[in-house]
């Protein structure tokens, strides 16, 4: 059967619209860079910058009163983290 070329052209045009409509994304028109998510979910806390799930290193008089009170310094620093936690939900106010 012979065809003419209007007939492949109108063929290949729907081929083509079929494959646009397939297309999980379809045409992406957007021109600027590629936009990615962050490497990481964790958040940086709004008042020291840190990621919110770092500890902040004990000083040198917090270590010293860790040391006096019999206790390791990572059992103070989860007690100190605990007591951050409750002053930022207000059970625990410091007098200021």
């Amino acid at each position: 059967m012979a065809t003419d070329k209007f007939t492949k052209d109108r063929r290949c045009l729907r081929q083509r619209q079929h494959l646009a409509i397939q297309r999980p994304y379809g045409n992406n028109s957007y021109g600027g860079p590629t936009v990615s998510a962050p490497p990481t979910r964790n958040v940086p806390s709004f008042s020291t910058g840190r990621p919110m799930n770092t500890r902040a290193p004990l000083s040198a008089a917090e270590t010293d009163i860790a040391q006096r009170l019999g206790i390791s310094t990572d059992e103070y620093q989860k007690q100190k983290e605990k007591m951050e936690k409750l002053k930022a939900a207000g059970v625990i106010q410091d007098g200021r």
